[in-house]
């Protein structure tokens, strides 16, 4: 995967590819920021794995820790739909294809917000639907400041797709302070779009939103929620989030 963020003078602001590797780079004359490579079984040697599998007979208790095979605490836990153990210190990855034919334009978008906007760095989940409702609401519904405005022309069942997520702790800044992207499929690519003319994007944002359409949006949504139960993610709980070809 490929991603460079192109001139000022060229509407665009990145193109993602699935050439290998993905690159971060400018071309507007600036010092290139360089990032990570975050391609398919790319994985920190602290963050592998974070499920394990207990072939023991003791029962599971929430919270019961042991230890595991390579010296690290194992947590135990009955608090999602099946019980089961991890170890809360390898940080389990959530990956996104931007070739998966259901949620692609999902893929690109958080790939750019991780890559430019925030360095990578984790999210902390919420369990409170409470709050995950709240904090959609804040970014991309009427509690934004500045209503996210959708663009039925180049998206036909346009949504708004936030990122941070809003079941993440990190989520519900108001959607004022995102910078609105637009993802097109072009010539075998996404190509991602400032969405407003009025509103350039500063690379300072703290947020993303996106124009995404509304069942690719849901198929990265139910991705996030079917993580979330595999990997065991509780309440609180960091998850590193990559883009992936």
């Amino acid at each position: 995967m490929h991603l460079d963020l192109l001139r000022d003078d060229q509407p665009a602001l990145a193109r993602i590819t699935d050439c290998r590797p993905w690159r971060f780079g400018v071309r507007h004359g600036h010092v290139p920021k360089r990032r990570g490579l975050r391609g398919a079984g790319h994985q920190h040697p602290d963050q592998a794995p974070h499920v394990c599998h207990d072939r023991g007979s003791h029962p599971y208790h929430a919270e019961r820790r042991l230890d595991s095979p390579v010296q690290a605490p194992i947590r135990c836990d009955a608090e999602l739909s099946t019980p089961g153990c991890v170890i809360p210190e390898r940080r389990a990855i959530l990956e996104y294809s931007v070739s998966d034919p259901n949620h692609g334009e999902a893929a690109a978008l958080y790939g750019f917000a991780q890559s430019y906007l925030r360095d990578w760095a984790p999210l902390s989940r919420t369990d409170s639907q409470a709050i995950a409702d709240a904090d959609r609401e804040r970014t991309c519904g009427a509690g934004s400041c500045e209503p996210f405005v959708y663009m039925p022309e180049y998206v036909p069942n346009d949504s708004c797709d936030e990122f941070p997520f809003a079941g993440a702790y990190e989520g519900g800044t108001d959607g004022r302070l995102c910078a609105d992207i637009l993802p097109l499929y072009e010539n075998g690519q996404w190509v991602l779009y400032e969405a407003r003319a009025d509103k350039p994007v500063t690379f300072n944002e703290p947020c993303v939103r996106g124009h995404v359409d509304v069942d690719a949006n849901s198929s990265a949504g139910g991705k996030y929620g079917a993580f979330v139960r595999n990997q065991r993610v509780l309440d609180t709980e960091k998850f590193d989030v990559h883009a992936v070809s």
